[in-house]
């Protein structure tokens, strides 16, 4: 197996370094990274990437339909993860912002067309805002009390 083999390459893109790199950093990946995140791991790596060219491979992996990219709302940065064409939500920690995969889709037995017919769904977004034990914990936490 060559190292292109691995994923469906997205149609009408050449291989380069550095969307060879972003790819195969995506493909492990399970849950959605912003660019800097994407960025960082590629420096780990040592790969030899600007995060300017991180940010054009991904905007031509999202325009080819290889990648999916979504803004939280509690967030202003976008993430990215690879289309693996399965439908996933995530509940999103308001203290770390990391993301839980949710398993299943509440909207599965609501029927379409939800409106009186003239509304055509097309798909969705579904994400839930908490807190992870860790940042939950960290919350319940009290400081103590300052000595008089």
């Amino acid at each position: 197996m060559n190292r292109h083999d691995t994923v469906q390459w997205p149609e009408g893109l050449k291989h380069t370094k550095s969307r060879d790199a972003v790819m195969a950093l995506l493909e492990k990946e399970t849950l959605p990274l912003t660019a800097l995140s994407l960025f960082e791991k590629l420096q780990q790596q040592n790969a030899s990437v600007w995060l300017s060219t991180v940010y054009r491979v991904l905007d031509s992996f999202v325009e080819k339909n290889a990648v999916q990219k979504s803004t939280p709302t509690d967030s202003t940065m976008a993430v990215y993860a690879l289309n693996r064409h399965t439908h996933m939500h995530y509940a999103v920690c308001v203290g770390c912002h990391s993301m839980v995969p949710i398993e299943n889709c509440p909207f599965e037995h609501i029927p379409a067309p939800l409106t009186d017919g003239d509304f055509h769904i097309v798909g969705h977004n579904l994400e839930l805002y908490g807190y992870c034990g860790k940042c939950f914990r960290k919350s319940e936490k009290k400081e103590p009390a300052p000595e008089s």
